[in-house]
């Protein structure tokens, strides 16, 4: 995975007394178009330095600590289902169209969390798989789609214990 998940809160006292500009790139194109209610629509144009002085309360992060870990645990509990679809999806004799459709729901599932906590590999690998899948169930394929196992593979073994933690 490469990314260390055991600090996922994030102090904001870097900010403290350090200076913001905002100005017109930061503000969208049709705003520039307001009525003038505020007497000129200069104020939209001219850039403004905002303080960053406060520094917000860390205690509402606190309950966010924890997610590291609650996240590694849901990956090997995703990687239990998926061997366990794999399993169903190679014995399948009728269509495997309820197969495919869980495998895409299961990673369109993990790659938003994976996003979340800034898993790319992770994420790109559960994207290939729920584009896969989509694609099964467009063609009708039948249970050997190469392109299912293959990234269906691909994405089990990146969530092998000993991958996860590194």
């Amino acid at each position: 995975m490469g990314r260390d998940l055991s600090n996922l809160s994030r102090s904001a006292s870097g900010y403290r007394g350090q200076r913001a500009i905002i100005g017109p790139r930061h503000i969208p194109a049709k705003c520039h178009s307001f009525p003038t209610a505020f007497g000129s629509e200069a104020w939209f144009k001219t850039p403004m330095a905002i303080e960053l002085s406060q520094q917000p309360d860390p205690a509402p992060f606190r309950e966010f600590e924890g997610l590291g870990d609650i996240f590694l645990a849901r990956l090997q509990t995703e990687r239990v289902h998926l061997a366990t679809l794999s399993a169903s999806l190679a014995r399948s004799e009728d269509s495997p169209r309820a197969i495919f459709e869980e495998l895409r729901f299961r990673a369109r599932r993990l790659g938003g969390t994976a996003g979340i906590f800034e898993a790319a590999v992770i994420a790109a690998a559960a994207h290939a798989l729920e584009q896969a899948a989509t694609d099964a169930v467009r063609s009708e394929s039948d249970h050997t789609n190469p392109p299912v196992w293959k990234a269906l593979l691909a994405l089990m073994s990146l969530l092998r214990p000993d991958e996860v933690g590194q």
